[in-house]
């Protein structure tokens, strides 16, 4: 039981889980616009755990912090390290795979990935600097990091105009994001430094699930209004979106690092079987 354990949360929290999360995630893009996105899911996938374990290096390695996960990514370093090898080198791999322009309009989120954790001023040190430290701009960041990868780049084209439609389709995603975000800014909610000023601790947790609440509201109208590219598989994750958001708990840290990043994974698999 104990090696299962260990097997577990390696998975889990060396950031495994939350690739294959964006993994699929690009794939569901590719179901819905009918188009090959292999090699994009492959190259958002492994720049997710690269971007996390650049992420993690500059964070746990320049503060002093003591938390439970601090303490489990410095003991498991050295297992971490050659699978963020791996991802870079899949990632160049997967580069020659994907059109030039593609990758050119990355360059902005690029460097918001960089500067979401490095200090790039002065009075940020003791917080561990980055632009997390912003308030309010830790779940703004993520989710439109991962909106735009997941929508626009996976369906970009240098032949093809985008329309209105696209950019709901973008906008969709983005509140699902901000609205898969939501557990875990409840979850740190102990941990979190409160100068970061994340939802919960100015709304509380009740408020933020209230407002997750409505947010899944607005996404389920631009479904209806679309029609539902997935047809039932779109209804039923909102559904368990709801449930997990309602479920969520602080100082739990495998429901939202397993279940509630597994979504996209279970939006997949109902995608395949949806009429």
């Amino acid at each position: 039981m104990k090696l299962a354990r260990r097997i577990i949360d390696f998975y889990v929290f060396s950031n495994l889980h939350v690739s294959l999360a964006t993994f699929f995630f690009v794939l569901i893009t590719g179901r819905v616009y009918d188009i090959d996105v292999f090699w994009k899911a492959l190259f958002i996938g492994s720049s997710t755990f690269f971007s996390y374990y650049f992420i993690r290096v500059i964070r746990y390695k320049s503060l002093s912090s003591k938390n439970w996960k601090t303490s489990w990514y410095k003991d498991n370093d050295k297992y971490i390290t050659p699978l963020a090898i791996l991802s870079l080198l899949t990632i160049i791999y997967s580069v020659f795979r994907i059109d030039f322009i593609n990758l050119l309009i990355l360059i902005p989120f690029t460097l918001i990935t960089i500067l979401y954790s490095v200090p790039f001023c002065l009075n940020t040190n003791k917080r561990g600097g980055g632009l997390r430290n912003i308030p309010f701009m830790k779940i703004i960041l993520i989710s439109l990091i991962w909106s735009f990868c997941i929508s626009i780049f996976t369906i970009y084209d240098a032949n093809r105009e985008f329309n209105i439609s696209d950019y709901i389709f973008w906008f969709e995603r983005f509140l699902f994001v901000l609205v898969l975000t939501l557990p875990f800014d409840i979850r740190d909610l102990p941990y979190d430094d409160k100068r970061l000023r994340t939802i919960p601790q100015v709304l509380g947790v009740f408020k933020t699930k209230s407002l997750g609440m409505v947010l899944i509201m607005i996404i389920l109208i631009f479904y209806l209004l679309d029609g539902f590219k997935n047809n039932t598989s779109d209804f039923v994750i909102l559904i368990v979106l709801a449930v997990f958001l309602v479920l969520t708990k602080t100082k739990n840290k495998y429901f939202c690092s397993f279940w509630v990043e597994s979504v996209p994974v279970m939006w997949f698999i109902l995608s395949l079987c949806s009429l």
